[in-house]
């Protein structure tokens, strides 16, 4: 199509059914040759999941400064990081350092990416964590207990320079059955006609008043509608519960040169545009 139309501007998702965007975008680049073909990137992804070669399984948060296209082009070169990274196997600290040095490099100087990214060893049944300016996440027990907070100790991805980032991890315990909560900011701090923020207090009655963690995500959305407030950021929720090994199916290999985790050449330059986008995952 792109060879019978030659289109002067390319509008592409991430995920597609036959073949992803990276991959798109790189037979663009190849069939356009010298000609300037911009390619702009929508996707409504917040939240990301994948596997390394051994089996633990790498979770990826992350919250934009700003709205609609700009945050959207900044999530996509984060995304193929975290993806060629952990199909290759490197840890947290490795995989944390490329993030930050590339938005560094590429993002403007207001803008910014909050993260956290969790490393789960079901064979270990420990969760490794890093929280750079995202609200506090929760470690549940399996009737929904509060057990433990996981708190924000670092700055955003893209803030610092390559030798002032921090890649210091927490490695928590993490039985079989207990679960992580993880939400963006546009939860909390939600705000109503006078101003009053939904909080933190009001998140954690929700909490301690879910019976059945199926219905988690459409109290707290209940809860935030009840309230009457009008969300001023994105609202992701992320609901993870830790697994035995043997109850787990095998995980299809993602390879470090498939579509999803190969290299791109990325700039960005001044956007204009405005957005709302709601997320939400389970990953058991």
């Amino acid at each position: 199509m792109f060879i019978e139309r030659r289109p002067q501007l390319v509008l592409l998702d991430a995920l597609m059914p036959v073949m992803d965007g990276f991959e798109a975008a790189r037979r663009i680049k190849a069939l356009a040759g010298e000609a300037l073909v911009p390619i702009i990137f929508l996707t409504s992804l917040n939240e990301e999941e994948a596997f390394t070669p051994s089996g633990d399984m790498h979770v990826l948060l992350g919250d934009f400064t700003g709205h609609g296209l700009p945050a959207a082009v900044g999530a996509m070169p984060l995304a193929e990081v975290f993806y060629g990274m952990t199909a290759k196997g490197y840890g947290l600290a490795e995989t944390l350092r490329e993030m930050n040095a590339k938005l560094k490099r590429i993002l403007p100087v207001d803008m910014f990416c909050c993260a956290l990214l969790l490393s789960l060893s079901f064979q270990r049944g420990t969760v490794e964590v890093w929280d750079g300016g995202m609200p506090d996440g929760y470690r549940l027990s399996a009737e929904g207990e509060v057990l433990g907070m996981l708190c924000s100790h670092h700055l955003p991805l893209g803030v610092l320079a390559p030798e002032q980032f921090d890649d210091a991890t927490q490695v928590l315990p993490l039985a079989v059955g207990e679960r992580l909560f993880l939400l963006s900011d546009g939860v909390v701090d939600t705000g109503d006609a006078q101003e009053r923020l939904f909080g933190v207090d009001r998140l954690r009655d929700v909490l301690a008043d879910n019976r059945n963690p199926d219905l988690l995500f459409d109290e707290v959305m209940q809860a935030l509608a009840v309230f009457g407030g009008q969300s001023r950021d994105d609202i992701s929720l992320c609901d993870i519960r830790m697994s035995a090994p043997e109850e787990l199916a095998p995980q299809p290999v993602v390879y470090s040169d498939s579509g999803r985790s190969s290299p791109l050449d990325w700039s960005l330059r001044k956007f204009t545009g405005s957005g709302l986008a709601a997320g939400a995952c389970t990953v058991s």
